[in-house]
């Protein structure tokens, strides 16, 4: 078995766990002692037979972290640390999601958090604001609901 296999069938046992990207593979294999060269064979080899898939890891990606309560900045910003085009980025969390699916998890996460507990002052409602956005909702969206909630 050559060194180039090897390292294909680390990624294949890697991908058979969840939906990777190339930079995450590339990493893990790279931590685990393997050569570029290997790596990219592997990678390449991949992506020709469809196991390594862009726009599908982006798609697992986004409904896992949306499983969990985050907004499409937060989202936007992990993808890009894994390595994912800004362009793919764009395409799924704006025209696959729309902008009422957005105000739907920022209202269910306000809730769970909360307890559609209404700001009562400035504090409150900073607070409120604040973790919202660190769950990477959009500043608009989030001044807008929570007016409404006043």
């Amino acid at each position: 078995m050559s060194v180039s296999q090897s390292a294909y069938d680390q990624v294949v046992r890697l991908l058979s766990r969840r939906e990777h990207s190339a930079k995450e593979l590339n990493r893990k294999l790279k931590l685990r002692g393997w050569d570029e060269s290997a790596i990219d064979s592997a990678l390449s080899r991949l992506e020709k037979e469809g196991l390594l898939n862009h726009e599908r890891f982006v798609e697992a990606y986004i409904r896992a972290r949306r499983g969990v309560g985050y907004g499409p900045r937060r989202i936007a910003l992990e993808l890009e640390e894994r390595g994912v085009e800004e362009n793919l980025i764009q395409q799924a969390l704006c025209q696959k999601i729309t902008a009422e699916e957005w105000k739907k998890d920022l209202e269910q996460v306000w809730r769970k958090k909360f307890r559609a507990r209404k700001p009562q002052d400035v504090r409150e409602y900073a607070q409120q604001a604040r973790f919202l956005s660190y769950r990477g909702f959009e500043p608009e969206s989030i001044a807008h609901f929570l007016k409404k909630k006043e």
